[in-house]
This record gives structure tokens, sequence and C-alpha cells, in this order.
């Protein structure tokens, strides 16, 4: 229960394993099947439903803080922790990493990955 806690993206997949369509999250996967959340978060990982192959992958939620030389000063487990930390509005930070560019304060750099296995910043 964990995994799908953190956030997951949904991967469908047909039976031969051609990847069909990819779901950022577990609310879009629902809606494109009809379904409510509980039913796609019960599905099994690698589990057949209505005749695909769903795969879950976890989100990193991470995020990363750099200075202005690129060096790495701390890494936080969210962006409410990074919030809470530097006294940034969530909202704000949220918003940047969403739109994938770095959010900048006080020559400190703010950057997440998106999903697991991304490069860095």
């Amino acid at each position: 229960m964990s995994l799908r806690s953190q956030g997951v993206i949904i991967k469908i997949y047909d039976k031969k394993g051609n990847m069909v369509k990819t779901f950022p999250t577990i609310t879009s996967a629902a809606k494109y099947f009809g379904v409510s959340n509980s039913t796609i978060s019960c599905q099994p990982n690698n589990g057949i439903f209505k005749g695909y192959i769903l795969k879950f992958e976890e989100k990193d939620t991470r995020v990363w803080v750099y200075d202005y030389n690129k060096k790495l000063i701390k890494v936080l487990n969210t962006t409410k922790e990074t919030s809470e930390w530097y006294n940034i509005g969530r909202q704000a930070l949220n918003t940047y990493i969403r739109s994938g560019k770095l959010y900048k304060k006080d020559n400190l750099y703010f950057y997440k990955y998106r999903f697991k296995n991304n490069t860095k910043f």
C-alpha cells in the first residue's frame, strides 16, 4: 500500500506486452476505464484488468536543493517538507516543479525528479 500512497504512474500494456497508454495518476486511469480510483488502486502490479496489463511505477517525491554552483546541499523527501524547511510557499514550489523549471530562492535551486531513473539537473 505504501507504493500507492506515495503516488504512481500507471502504464497500460496489451496482452502481447505493447505499451498502449500511460497515466500520470490513478485518477486519470480510473476515468479512462470508467471505474473508481479504488478499483484501479486495488489491482495487482502486472495484473490483468479489462484485457490490459497494468504496471504501476512509484513516483519519486524527493526534492534536491543545490547552490548556485550546482553543488548538492540537501535532499528532502517531499515538497511539503521542503516548503517547511526553507519557508517557501508550497504551491509556488509545486508549480515550478510540475513545469520542469527550477525554483530559485536565496541563491538556492530546488529540483525534483518526476519519476524514478530520470537524470538530475
